[in-house]
């Protein structure tokens, strides 16, 4: 008897260990914590931004946008940077020291060219820059011979100046072009340095309003609908923050209308970001600039790139759609 109850318990213990093993085995039962699948990593906003730009009237949406949101957008505080050359913000942009920039188009297509991950997302402005001459000069063909100064090899500035010798019948080979920063230039004409400047106001306006030169073109003279300048973004920014981004781009179209709206409270506005006063800056607004229609088509960069590379400028290796981030935008071109 003693012997059969000894079987009874063993059968019965072996039947109890392979019910635990079966158990164990199960799938109902949760992974061990070492095992479970890692969670997507959530996008993580960024406490500030540095956005960099030069004092000109392609970045009053900039300045217009901070000020009526108190210097944070979206949360997110803004950190302008100012910058008196287009090389000192290029570097700065190319760098990685600061996160985005109001800057030219023609810059930074080179920047994507080269590899860099830079994005156009909105622009600032249309139209407004000045081809100024000093007084006593009525006509492109009297610059032959002259020096003539243009803010950047790079820029939609070289591309109208090109235009206007052609039609004057001179080549670049005809003056004596140089590269300089923009707020140098009226000085510079002034001073007898140069016979004239292509540059974004208030430079030209300045020149005008003191006496020393006079406008012989406005930009849309020569390239109606001219657009120039614009926001662009390191990838990294588009790719972390696209929030931020898209805050932004949303504040500088409020922006622009709110400029177009009241010019003399925007003039105040540019006046307390720069060393100009709201007369200059007001004179400058009413010489064409307007701040709508930011969203631009992809035949209007298709034109500014193939005029480029007409040019011998780019190589033309990057299409407009993807250097143009469109997802930021409304009405985008996509």
């Amino acid at each position: 008897m003693k012997s059969r109850s000894r079987l009874r318990i063993a059968a019965i213990s072996a039947l109890l260990a392979a019910a635990l093993v079966i158990a164990g085995c199960s799938t109902t039962d949760p992974p061990a914590a070492d095992d479970a699948p890692d969670a997507p990593a959530a996008t993580e906003r960024r406490d500030s931004v540095k956005i960099g730009y030069l004092p000109i009237t392609h970045s009053a949406p900039l300045f217009v946008a901070d000020a009526d949101n108190s210097g944070v957008i979206d949360g997110v505080a803004l950190e302008l940077v100012p910058f008196a050359s287009w090389p000192e913000l290029t570097e700065a942009l190319n760098s990685g020291s600061i996160d985005g920039a109001v800057t030219m188009l023609e810059i930074a297509l080179a920047a994507v060219e080269k590899g860099l991950d830079q994005r156009l997302v909105t622009l600032t402005h249309r139209n407004g820059d000045a081809f100024v001459v000093r007084e006593g000069i009525t006509s492109v063909a009297e610059l032959a011979g002259e020096r003539f100064a243009i803010p950047h090899r790079l820029s939609g500035h070289n591309i109208l100046f090109l235009r206007a010798l052609a039609d004057a019948g001179l080549t670049a080979d005809d003056v004596e072009w140089i590269e300089m920063p923009p707020p140098d230039m009226p000085a510079a004409l002034a001073r007898g340095e140069i016979a004239g400047y292509i540059v974004a106001e208030p430079f030209g306006a300045r020149s005008v309003t003191e006496g020393i030169g006079t406008d012989l073109y406005r930009s849309e003279d020569l390239w109606p609908n001219w657009l120039c300048c614009g926001l662009v973004v390191t990838g990294a920014l588009a790719e972390e923050d696209p929030e931020t981004v898209a805050a932004l781009v949303a504040a500088l179209s409020d922006a622009g209308a709110r400029i177009d709206a009241d010019r003399e409270a925007a003039a105040e506005t540019a006046a307390a970001y720069t060393q100009y006063g709201p007369e200059l800056w007001l004179a400058s607004f009413e010489l064409g600039i307007e701040y709508r229609d930011f969203t631009p088509t992809i035949e209007e960069l298709d034109e500014l790139i193939q005029a480029l590379v007409d040019l011998d400028l780019i190589e033309g290796t990057v299409p407009a759609d993807v250097f143009y981030d469109a997802s930021f935008s409304e009405g985008s071109a996509r």
